[in-house]
């Protein structure tokens, strides 16, 4: 069809239909019409037309699943099919950066200090940071700022909640009392607010600010820690391997971030402020785990995971991750 003298004596954008080379120009619907002049479409064949145009005749439409013509298309998706419906392309989350330079002193930094503790049997990691000692703030004031206003506004039957999972985690040695605050040279104190569910299984969630800060031009914790290599498995291969095998199995780790043991030496950056509701008594405390809320806690999490794996079973680990 495409053979016909009059259809060849015409101006094409793309003379040569069998030309598969990349595109050089890549042009949005929004702008389609700006250079394209649908007045006088020449039509080929049922549903398909040539389309004048700023560049020359343009072939747009569909072909009848019987035909055998061969035509050229306006673009070409040189880009894997996956990237469509990734985040990243709409703007809403960050590209992957693993191999930029601070990505690759996180992994650095993770493996140089990962060890095991005999004595918990966990693993103990230190915070991949940025430089040591961090530029921070201890944020004293604006801690006891944010916990003071929380108080004031959150009912006294959901401060009993958080007191008891305080409680819960003094006992599970996730945090442990501050005796002395003025013994150590470096201090950071991370404000906090109350998230309250009456319909979750936990009416009140505790929820930790590792970006706050008290001036504009102050570091917060966030900022002089690497985020850290994205590890996370690709949520389609997870899709694919659930069909490749008669039997899936799914695990759910409780508590997870708070299974990894924090590096005695970083605890006191992670100082928080808590006022008894009976005495108002300000008591001090300091995580000993990775906790939800640091910018780092992600790439940990997953690290640990990959580093378990690939020590117990390096040929699992590759199928798995």
């Amino acid at each position: 069809m495409l053979k016909d003298s009059k259809i060849c004596s015409l101006n094409f954008a793309e003379f040569n239909f069998a030309d598969t080379g990349e595109g050089t120009i890549d042009i949005g619907s929004d702008f389609l019409y700006d250079i394209q002049n649908s007045t006088s479409n020449v039509r080929v064949q049922e549903g398909l037309y040539l389309v004048p145009s700023m560049f020359g005749r343009l072939i747009s439409g569909h072909m009848s699943k019987r035909s055998r013509i061969l035509t050229a298309v306006m673009t070409t998706a040189t880009k894997p099919i996956e990237q469509l419906w990734q985040l990243d392309t709409l703007g809403i989350q960050e590209k992957d950066l693993s191999k930029g330079k601070e990505e690759q002193l996180a992994l650095e930094s993770f493996y140089k200090n990962v060890k095991f503790d005999e004595n918990e049997k966990r693993f103990q990691i230190s915070w991949p940071w940025k430089m040591y000692p961090p530029p921070i703030p201890d944020n004293f004031g604006l801690a006891l700022g944010v916990l003071r206003a929380g108080l004031k506004k959150t009912h006294p039957k959901h401060l009993k909640t958080v007191k008891s999972i305080l409680e819960s985690q003094l006992e599970s040695r996730i945090i442990e009392h501050v005796s002395d605050t003025g013994t150590t040279a470096h201090v950071h104190y991370l404000p906090y607010h109350f998230v309250v569910n009456e319909q979750k299984s936990t009416a009140v969630r505790i929820v930790y600010n590792g970006s706050a800060k008290k001036k504009k031009f102050d570091l917060s914790l966030n900022d002089c820690l690497f985020k850290g290599v994205h590890l996370v498995t690709n949520l389609l291969e997870v899709i694919l391997g659930f069909r490749m095998s008669c039997f899936a199995i799914v695990a759910d780790v409780k508590k997870t971030f708070h299974q990894i043991e924090l590096s005695p030496d970083e605890r006191d950056f992670l100082q928080f402020l808590w006022i008894d509701p009976e005495t108002g008594k300000i008591i001090t405390f300091r995580f000993c785990r990775v906790l939800f809320g640091i910018i780092s806690s992600p790439f940990i999490l997953a690290a640990i995971i990959r580093f378990m794996l690939q020590n117990k079973d390096p040929e699992l680990a590759e199928r798995i991750i």
